[in-house]
């Protein structure tokens, strides 16, 4: 199976270099650049992923990132283990947040969950209910209902693969992009009962099923 390309957006230290030398060894085609500015990284249009550190010699990587999320690429960032600059990197529109140092394998396991994500011109539709991926807009009949960006990428992930069931863990590794902890169960079946409660209330029937000691299915309408 071909990897995922690339565009790697960071300094000139050593970690970047280690970030794209452990790309490049297992096969993922990598396109590297030290300039921040979003005409630089978004002309890359064939790139699956980018990745951008916040150790960015010039330029603001926070902007392009939110640059990043409007031309529907899906983007992780690198940055430190503050709360405040994951929380930062999310509210500009990053889809996964990877603390420095960069553990290879869930370098590797994140990049490859973003690329397979829905294209973003992909529009989901089941019964009444309709998921705009590049829009990130979801409506049930003519009615917009407003999810918050986690509880989005969670509908979105479990209606492309309709039937399916995912277990916590999965979930944590592709909507998250997170290696699963003790306590995350409890934040994937508070997404699940926020997400239900918001389609319910719109008039759609019970569309996400719970499997009993399996986990989450779409099941639609």
């Amino acid at each position: 199976m071909r990897e995922p390309s690339v565009v790697v957006a960071a300094g000139d230290g050593v970690d970047a270099a280690i970030l794209v030398g452990v790309l490049r060894r297992h096969g993922f085609d990598v396109h590297v650049t030290s300039d921040g500015r979003p005409s630089a990284v978004t002309g890359h249009r064939k790139a699956d992923v980018a990745l951008v550190d916040t150790d960015l010699a010039c330029g603001d990587p926070l902007a392009l990132v939110r640059e990043l999320r409007e031309a529907g690429v899906p983007t992780a960032v690198v940055g430190g283990r503050r709360p405040e600059e994951r929380a930062d990197a999310e509210a500009h529109g990053a889809d996964a947040y990877l603390v420095r140092p960069v553990v290879a394998t869930h370098l590797l396991a994140t990049l490859r969950s973003l690329a397979q994500r829905p294209a973003p011109d992909v529009v989901l539709r089941s019964g009444a209910l309709t998921i705009d991926v590049g829009a990130r807009a979801v409506r049930v009949g003519a009615r917009r209902i407003h999810l918050a960006p986690r509880e989005f990428d969670l509908l979105a992930y479990l209606a492309s693969h309709p039937g399916r069931v995912f277990a916590t863990p999965r979930l944590l590794r592709d909507v998250w992009h997170a290696p699963p902890g003790p306590q995350d169960a409890g934040t994937v079946a508070v997404h699940v009962r926020r997400l239900r409660q918001k389609l319910e209330a719109a008039g759609l029937p019970p569309a996400i099923r719970t499997v009993k000691g399996e986990g989450y299915t779409f099941a639609g309408p």
